[in-house]
């Protein structure tokens, strides 16, 4: 992971995530790299590994089976968690779809996290404990309605899922995880194993 110090412009006006924010949108970052916003830096993310984007896969399909039409699955949006000022892009978000086609499509804002109606993590050795800890409490700060870490268990090559898909499809198709916002309890978590 590399993290990029941005100048802050002494003429502009606004905040500090402003400047960070017009930074992201304007960078040209190399195929399969990812830019997240994360304390008050713009952190570059190396492309997964084949087994991530093995594991998101599985998972995506499993969602789209029983997925309502009016929701979608995207690998790449970014999601912008306001109170904190973070900016993340998730292996998987569920997400409206009228939501991203309202989205301007000359400007290339983040969407806002607390529409997510679930959010997946596919962790990997180097970023578990940031997925398990720090975002999940962003997501949990930012009302999103289900986050799900899932990790690779790196001894057999099997995917353990803290994901309970069914669970979570279910609740999607119903409304139900919607009507159970709130504060931090709309995040529920299983936590990874090991």
């Amino acid at each position: 992971m590399t993290a990029a110090m941005v100048e802050n412009d002494q003429t502009s006006e606004g905040r500090p995530w402003d400047c960070l924010l017009r930074t992201w949108r304007e960078l040209d970052v190399p195929e399969g790299w990812r830019a997240e916003i994360d304390e008050g830096q713009i952190v570059l993310v190396p492309p997964p590994h084949a087994h991530h984007n093995g594991i998101a896969a599985k998972v995506q399909r499993r969602l789209y089976r029983d997925l309502p039409e009016e929701l979608e699955i995207y690998q790449t949006l970014g999601i912008h968690v306001a109170a904190l000022d973070k900016l993340y892009v998730p292996g998987l978000v569920v997400m409206p779809s009228e939501l991203i086609d309202a989205a301007d499509p000359e400007i290339n804002d983040p969407m806002d996290a607390a529409e997510a109606l679930l959010v997946v993590e596919v962790a990997s050795k180097g970023n578990a404990r940031d997925d398990r800890t720090k975002e999940y409490r962003a997501y949990a700060r930012a009302d999103v309605s289900a986050h799900r870490p899932v990790r690779h268990a790196w001894g057999d090559g099997h995917p353990v899922h803290g994901a309970q898909r069914g669970r979570d499809v279910q609740a999607l198709r119903s409304g139900a995880v919607r009507e159970a916002a709130g504060p931090a309890g709309a995040v529920r978590h299983d936590a990874p194993h090991g």
